[in-house]
């Protein structure tokens, strides 16, 4: 299992402790895919899931492009719309009914 965010690799831990779900983390936390936790950031300063093929480049390489391996769940259209397009599927989780969910939790932010 790995835990995949676009917050920083503290947030992660924070998250799953409030969740009684760190001991899923490896002693080396290195199953955390997070801006922070990303090696080779040469093309973007802040990797998220919206660039899969750099995001995910250390899950890929380790299961040799294996792609039917991985599965994503996550809160975000736009995140699962881009990980199908590298052949990750995915799943959608949220709450909130609405599909345009991104710019609701924004206009929810903004209100």
């Amino acid at each position: 299992i790995y835990f995949a965010s676009n917050s920083p690799s503290s947030h992660v831990k924070t998250v799953l402790r409030a969740l009684g779900l760190s001991k899923l983390l490896k002693s080396n936390n290195n199953n955390i895919l997070a801006p922070d936790t990303i090696i080779d950031q040469d093309e973007m300063d802040y990797p998220t899931k919206a660039n899969p093929n750099i995001f995910f480049k250390s899950l890929l390489d380790k299961y040799n492009n294996k792609k039917s391996r991985l599965i994503l769940i996550d809160d975000s259209k736009l995140n699962i719309q881009k990980a199908s397009e590298i052949g990750i599927e995915g799943i959608l989780v949220n709450k909130n009914k609405n599909d345009d969910d991104d710019k609701n939790k924004k206009k929810t932010t903004l209100e």
